[in-house]
């Protein structure tokens, strides 16, 4: 399908028939597949269009255009849109906000991070601000996942970037550690 990145949504169509009366707007926008909209002006052999504001989620449409002698089709297949507006969501699971490190300066960092519609794309560990080597293509939705990185002994702030294929980027909450 295509992934649209803001809510409102242009679908496109093209008819073809002498005598177009006129074309609607079918899909499952609130549910069951049914007509939407209609459009009493279409243009013969020309890029028509419609357009719709939609929530986030995936939706099936369709066209279906009918002449002045009342014959009508639908386009031969359906179409698929996935709206999605929305960054990934990052939990942060360990080292715990204010947590102290006495035994080492290797810290694992553990996260998780989900999103709805869109896969994730890569995910980055922020240590002070800066970016902690490179961004990690390899990330698993949903599953405990961490980077390790060294620290000098000091308190340090540390967060989780994530971006996902729609090239939403969002940051988790920003948590402390202690080293010693």
């Amino acid at each position: 399908g295509l992934f649209y990145t803001s809510s409102s949504v242009v679908f496109n169509y093209t008819p073809f028939d002498t005598y177009l009366d006129n074309c609607s707007l079918w899909g499952n926008f609130s549910g069951p597949f049914a007509k939407d909209q209609d459009n009493f002006t279409p243009q013969n052999n020309q890029p028509n269009n419609f357009t719709k504001t939609l929530s986030d989620g995936l939706y099936i449409w369709n066209v279906n255009c009918t002449d002045t002698s009342k014959n009508y089709n639908f386009s031969s297949t359906n179409y698929t849109v996935i709206v999605d507006t929305t960054p990934p969501v990052i939990n942060l699971e360990s080292p715990d906000m204010n947590a102290t490190e006495n035994t080492t300066n290797n810290i694992d960092f553990y996260f998780n991070v989900t999103d709805l519609l869109a896969a994730i794309d890569n995910c980055i560990l922020i240590i002070d601000g800066s970016q902690e080597g490179a961004p990690d293509p390899s990330i698993t939705e949903g599953t405990s996942q961490n980077f390790t990185a060294f620290l000098d002994n000091g308190v340090h702030n540390w967060s989780i970037n994530c971006t996902d294929e729609n090239g939403f980027t969002n940051s988790s909450l920003e948590y402390n550690i202690t080293v010693n």
